[in-house]
C-alpha cells in the first residue's frame, strides 16, 4: 500500500489520543477565557413552539480560540427603517474535551446549542450562537476534536440574567437593547404618555360609562 503503515489515523486509539492532546494544548496557549451560558425557556408555546422569555443562571468558564480573528464578519453596523443595527459575526473554536470537562456535567448537554450565549470579556460583550459545526466532511485528522461555533453580537429581548456576574446581569437584565441607541427616549416618552391619559374614572370613548 502506499499510505504509511505506522499512521493510522482513523483507527488508532493511540493516535487519536495524542492528537487531542496536541489540539487542547495549542488552544489553551492561543485561546482566551470566556464564559458560557447555557439558555433556560421559561413558558412555552406549544403552538408556536417558542418561548415566552428565556433565562440564562449559570456562567461557566471555558477557553475559546477566536478563529476569526482579523475583524468581525456578518454585515457589521448598518441603517435600517428600524434605526441603527449591528450584525456582527465571529467564529470561535473550542475543543471537544474542554466541552466535555467543564460544560456538559454542569448542563448535561451533549454539545454547545444554538441559543445559548457566550460572554466575552475583553469586549465586554455577550454574542447569541447561531450555528455549531458538529461535522467535518473527511474527518482529515480522524475524529472531531473541536468545534467550530458561529456566534452573532446578542440583541437583549426581555431575558432574565441571574448569573451572579455584575458585569453580564447590569447590562442585560431589564427591558430594550443594551446595544440600542444611547439617545433613544422611546421608553421614557411611553411613561410620560401614561400620565397624560387616565381613564381610570371616565373613558372619554363612551357615554359616560
Amino acid at each position: 500500500m502506499a499510505t504509511n503503515e505506522w499512521f493510522n489515523q482513523y483507527n488508532h486509539e493511540g493516535e487519536q489520543g495524542l492528537l487531542d492532546d496536541l489540539i487542547v494544548e495549542s488552544l489553551r496557549i492561543h485561546a482566551l477565557d470566556m464564559k458560557y451560558l447555557p439558555r433556560t425557556g421559561v413558558n412555552k408555546d406549544d403552538t408556536l413552539n417558542e418561548y415566552e422569555y428565556n433565562t440564562f443562571d449559570t456562567a461557566i468558564d471555558c477557553e475559546f480560540y477566536i478563529k476569526s480573528a482579523t475583524s468581525f464578519e456578518g454585515q457589521g453596523s448598518f441603517l435600517e427603517k428600524f434605526g441603527m443595527q449591528i450584525k456582527d459575526q465571529m467564529i470561535l473554536t473550542m475543543a471537544k474535551r474542554s466541552f466535555n470537562s467543564f460544560i456538559k456535567p454542569i448542563t448535561a448537554m451533549e454539545r454547545p446549542l444554538e441559543g445559548d450565549l457566550i460572554y466575552i470579556p475583553m469586549i465586554e460583550a455577550c454574542y447569541e450562537i447561531n450555528f455549531v459545526e458538529t461535522s467535518l466532511p473527511f474527518y482529515q485528522l480522524g475524529a472531531l476534536q473541536t468545534y467550530d461555533i458561529t456566534l452573532e453580537l446578542y440583541e437583549s429581548s426581555h431575558d432574565v440574567f441571574s448569573t451572579g456576574i455584575a458585569a453580564i446581569d447590569d447590562k442585560y437584565n431589564g427591558y430594550g437593547d443594551a446595544n440600542s441607541d444611547p439617545y433613544d427616549q422611546g421608553s421614557e416618552f411611553a411613561l410620560t404618555s401614561n400620565t397624560i391619559l387616565d381613564f381610570t374614572e371616565i373613558n372619554p370613548f363612551t357615554d359616560g360609562f
